[in-house]
């Protein structure tokens, strides 16, 4: 469960604060197969308590998350598949970071994301290229978790 898993790193982050290292953070990556607007997701970026679990980290995406962002219209996604139904470009997939809240956010410090890739250029405007015209993952792409 997302909750948990941010349960255990701020708890190894604590640890190593308590035995005195500065400038601590919080890294999460992964294949979360959520939508943005989760529980799974919002129990991770929340501040709020959570069955008597007092967050003491202000995790942050590595990219912008809002409602929208898995429509058509939206150009961000970490996945890009198509099936029977059709196709769908979604965010999944996550990079979560934080930094202590009593050492670095109030001061703008700590760990923060200032660039992301994108899918190869042109690959996805055309259409039909190699990207999108084979099943991801494929042979030039070897995966189906991508981020534009």
């Amino acid at each position: 469960e997302a909750l948990e898993l941010r349960h255990r790193a701020e708890n190894m982050a604590d640890t190593l604060i308590e035995h005195g290292w500065k400038d601590v953070s919080i890294l999460m990556v992964g294949d979360f197969n959520s939508e943005p607007m989760d529980t799974s997701i919002s129990s991770i970026l929340s501040q709020e308590e959570c069955n008597g679990y007092k967050k003491s980290w202000k995790f942050q995406s590595a990219y912008p998350l809002h409602e929208n962002d898995s429509s058509p219209e939206n150009s961000m996604f970490t996945t890009w598949k198509t099936r029977k139904d059709g196709t769908i470009r979604r965010i999944i997939d996550y990079i979560f970071h934080a930094s202590h809240q009593k050492q670095c956010v109030e001061d703008g410090e700590g760990l923060r994301c200032t660039h992301f890739l994108s899918v190869p250029e042109g690959e996805v405007e055309r259409g039909h290229s190699s990207v999108c015209s084979g099943p991801l993952p494929g042979f030039r792409y070897p995966s189906d978790h991508l981020l534009k």
